[in-house]
């Protein structure tokens, strides 16, 4: 009998250990730094912050994404404290705290009970603050300092708000039940640890082709690029600043899956057409795809969309779409080895360069507007972008149909052009 107890005892234990190490092993694997379970108050919330800043200093990050993270923390810590509906006997708020860190992006987990019946409005209100653009957020927050209506336990909305103005993302969030009165909130913040730049000159523009969309005229750009320079992910960046709510499912790689995309869009969305070449080019000209997406582009206007279309060369793009189409174009290039350079041409100036440049693919003939910077941030995770990308080209099978004294450029012609363009702009 005295056997058979010790054993049992042994087998929880070793159960136990098998449960904590398995917990130990998730937490690692996610970036868990931090876990707490239990009431919060002002001191508790002190005590967090000063963990996660000494946390981020021996990391050596830059006060930039402290700065953001500490924020963070204490708005969705103020939230929980404030509007948990599982209070204790000290009138102080009850839930979960989850702080982590993986792959330069920071994130905050906060778990906590609220009544079923508001559980409407605070979707509502959540989703409002996720559909919103920067310029939104900004009227939005000012907007709620000034007519904000204060619930009961003294909130006016401003914490969701600011929270998605200072991180740029969307807030993800789950309601799950748990008996027939409350339900359990759980919001997830995320803090990328890249700073998110964007040139002045560039913002400007960009803040006239928003004014140009809402007042129903083409939201059309082009990007140009040689290979690896970046002008996927500039695109992606730029969409991003034109639609707060843009993301990988917005990205097609061939005219099928750009057309749907279209297709389903609502107004102000913003739509990037990766590996265009492969339908636009003046070779394709006449094939089933380009026709079809080229009737498509018609109804940008009416719906009021953001297309951002990406191209390796710029000559060889189909001249309608171009100069017709588009209101801009940008032309990404690299400094050497150094990634991260635009150059950018209005509609008048991309036209020129068309007219001119094109019997000697000649870039140089028309200076562009202004050019600049931008970093190495993406708008996706890479490695979905990447199988995404390679599954979307398997699926382009038209076939072009020429029209009758097309000239097809051979493969070393077109070598040759590239080169002397390459030439030039490392001058």
């Amino acid at each position: 009998m005295i056997d058979n107890i010790n054993t049992n005892k042994m087998d929880l234990n070793v159960n136990f250990i098998k449960s904590v190490l398995s917990l130990f092993s998730e937490m690692q694997g996610n970036g868990i730094s931090l876990v707490y379970l239990g009431e919060f108050n002002h001191e508790i919330t002190k005590m967090f912050t000063s963990m996660a800043e000494s946390d981020m200093e021996r990391k050596n990050e830059d006060r930039y994404v402290k700065k953001r993270v500490y924020h963070v923390m204490v708005e969705t810590l103020q939230n929980m404290n404030k509007h948990s509906d599982e209070i204790t006997d000290a009138k102080i708020g009850n839930g979960l705290f989850v702080i982590g860190n993986k792959e330069d992006i920071y994130y905050v987990i906060t778990s906590n009970k609220v009544a079923r019946n508001k559980v409407d409005d605070l979707r509502t209100a959540i989703d409002e603050v996720n559909n919103a653009s920067p310029e939104e957020l900004k009227q939005m927050y000012m907007q709620q300092i000034k007519h904000g209506k204060l619930s009961t336990k003294g909130g006016a909305g401003l914490g969701l708000i600011d929270i998605a103005r200072k991180t740029g993302e969307k807030l993800v969030y789950k309601f799950l039940p748990i008996d027939e009165d409350f339900d359990l909130f759980i919001l997830k913040v995320e803090i990328n640890g890249v700073e998110r730049y964007y040139d002045g000159y560039f913002v400007q523009n960009m803040d006239l082709l928003k004014e140009a969309v809402k007042a129903k005229w083409d939201g059309l750009f082009y990007t140009g690029g040689f290979e690896g320079d970046g002008k996927t992910t500039f695109t992606g960046q730029a969409l991003l600043y034109c639609d707060h709510a843009f993301n990988l499912g917005r990205v097609a790689f061939n005219a099928k899956q750009f057309t749907k995309l279209v297709e389903e869009a609502k107004p102000h969305d913003a739509i990037q057409f990766d590996e265009s070449y492969l339908t636009f080019a003046t070779g394709k000209s006449r094939s089933k795809s380009s026709m079809a997406v080229k009737n498509m582009l018609t109804t940008i206007r009416s719906k009021q969309l953001y297309i951002g279309i990406v191209a390796p060369t710029f000559f060889d793009i189909d001249k309608y779409l171009l100069i017709h189409r588009s209101r801009c174009y940008f032309h990404i290039f690299a400094d050497g080895l150094q990634r991260g350079f635009f150059r950018f041409y209005n509609r008048e100036r991309k036209q020129d360069m068309y007219i001119r440049g094109k019997r000697d693919w000649n870039m140089k003939c028309v200076m562009c507007n202004f050019s600049g910077r931008f970093t190495n941030w993406s708008p996706w995770d890479d490695n979905e972008y990447e199988e995404l990308k390679q599954k979307g080209i398997k699926e382009s099978v038209d076939e072009p149909e020429l029209p009758r004294g097309y000239k097809a450029y051979s493969n070393d012609e077109l070598f040759r052009a590239k080169v002397a363009t390459f030439e030039w702009l490392r001058r």
